[in-house]
């Protein structure tokens, strides 16, 4: 299979935050967001191509070097990469906790064996193409996450992107009946101006009664909404705050 990079870091979001972390990052990708901070590995690479006991060999390496047996499987897609199951089995057996970062706009019936699933709801924010694909799964892939919390899985989250009030109408509708299971919402994410929906966000989510700053009228009536989602969190992407000027390897 085609594997894009292979890092250590601390985990910046989801249930493992803070977390020394081997990351795994696939190469292709179908789904194509527009916000999408890895573009590079949406087309093939045949000359990335690696077996199954070269990325085991080197990934049990890593995480004896950092001294962790998280790993988040990232891409890409990897959902829609040959192979992908039987290398995240694997590494399974060998002790590794594999935190599979999906899509959302792919069916997830064929992981339900995964440690833990954050998987991505995209909104419109995320273009067109992904959320229309999203939109054929969701249901799906929702119940999926349910049955996983009823089975207990401990591991997994729901994330939701937030760029504009918009993409919070989406979540509110389809997650109107899956308000209980664990979600991050994610402020998009721009280094000049990082503290525009990342603190609209964070009061909306945490000080419903109270106003701090100046928040655009437009955003108000999400204080109430929010409130449904009772184990809700805030993905700040911590890493990119500690490495702002870094591109790669966070």
């Amino acid at each position: 299979m085609q594997i894009h990079e292979m890092y250590t870091t601390i985990q910046g979001e989801g249930p493992f935050v803070n977390r020394p972390t081997v990351f795994l990052r696939t190469q292709t990708c179908s789904v194509e967001c527009s916000y999408c901070d890895v573009k590079e590995t949406w087309p093939s690479r045949p000359e990335l191509e690696k077996s199954i006991d070269e990325i085991l060999l080197q990934t049990l390496k890593l995480c004896k070097q950092t001294g962790t047996n998280l790993l988040c499987l990232t891409g890409g897609t990897p959902e829609e990469v040959p192979g992908i199951l039987e290398l995240i089995e694997a590494l399974q057996e060998k002790g590794l906790i594999v935190s599979l970062e999906a899509s959302g706009a792919i069916s997830l019936k064929s992981f339900w064996h995964v440690n833990s699933i954050v998987m991505d709801i995209k909104g419109p924010s995320a273009g067109k193409k992904a959320f229309d694909a999203t939109k054929t799964v969701i249901k799906d892939n929702l119940d999926l996450m349910v049955s996983r919390r009823a089975g207990n899985y401990k591991y997994d989250m729901l994330k939701c992107v937030v760029a504009t009030t918009d993409d919070l109408d989406f979540y509110l509708e389809v997650l109107d009946d899956y308000a209980f299971l664990p979600v991050g919402f994610s402020p998009m994410f721009t280094p000049k101006n990082e503290s525009s929906v990342m603190r609209i966000m964070a009061e909306l989510l945490f000080t419903p009664d109270r106003i701090i700053t100046d928040i655009p009228k437009k955003w108000l009536p999400y204080r109430e909404k929010l409130k449904k989602f009772t184990n809700r969190q805030l993905n700040l992407q911590i890493h990119k705050m500690i490495w702002p000027d870094l591109t790669a390897h966070i």
